[in-house]
């Protein structure tokens, strides 16, 4: 999966509040399982994971170690703001 499809599939989790299974069609994958093990393979976190560590930023914060090019570990994820 492509770093762009990965992360419009997290933004959908997390800001739309939409399930895996849901953003599996609207990606057109087979299922949700597919969409499921993509995610894990490219991100080595499971959907319920990254959803409970935010994540729109997780993904955000890997393409960003991705781009540039350290093994650092992740920070915690600031606090949200309610609004």
């Amino acid at each position: 999966m492509g770093w762009a499809t990965l992360f419009y599939a997290s933004y959908s989790v997390d800001e739309l509040g939409r399930t895996i299974r849901s953003v599996a069609g609207l990606l057109e994958f087979p299922s949700a399982l597919a969409l499921a093990n993509q995610v894990r393979r490219d991100t080595m976190h499971t959907p319920m994971t990254l959803r409970e560590a935010g994540a729109l930023y997780t993904v955000g914060r890997l393409i960003e170690r991705q781009l540039v090019g350290t093994q650092m570990p992740l920070p915690k994820q600031p606090a949200r703001v309610a609004s």
